[in-house]
């Protein structure tokens, strides 16, 4: 079933496919979140499988050797249409696990700084950059820095 709403009278989402007995397939939100598996995305994007793996694939076919899925993070100052230079200790992105207790927690992560002002060293190419591979110990509800590629 596909469902397309345009009034801001009503709270539902704006798309909405399900598998026919209301099992949510895919959802846009009226706050343009976008949830898969679920009706009620808190995210940008949220994808949720209760009886599965959640697996993500980017996987490319090509003959070309540089040609490939990627993953990309990042962050700069200013808006879209006037950006500016990511700063020092700007985070550029992380990847995070998480586990459940009494409620979800990052458990390990890594995590990507920028280490000072980008294109600052008298060229525009300036991006200095750090790596953090961050755990949470035993016994520790906050992850501590195990080590650090600069």
């Amino acid at each position: 079933m596909l469902e397309i709403s345009n009034s801001s009278a009503i709270s539902v989402p704006w798309v909405n496919i399900t598998d026919g007995s209301n099992g949510a397939k895919f959802i846009i939100d009226t706050a343009g979140n976008v949830g898969i598996g679920m009706t009620n995305p808190g995210q940008d994007l949220d994808i949720l499988d209760e009886a599965d793996s959640t697996i993500i694939n980017l996987f490319t076919y090509s003959n070309t050797a540089t040609q490939a899925g990627e993953v990309r993070l990042g962050h700069a100052r200013g808006t879209l249409a006037v950006p500016t230079a990511t700063q020092a200790e700007d985070l550029l992105g992380a990847i995070d696990t998480l586990g459940y207790d009494t409620g979800l927690g990052i458990g390990a992560g890594i995590v990507f700084w920028a280490d000072a002002e980008w294109g600052t060293a008298g060229d525009a190419t300036d991006e200095p950059t750090r790596i953090e591979f961050q755990v949470a110990p035993d016994g520790s509800g906050s992850e501590v820095t195990v080590m650090t590629i600069d």
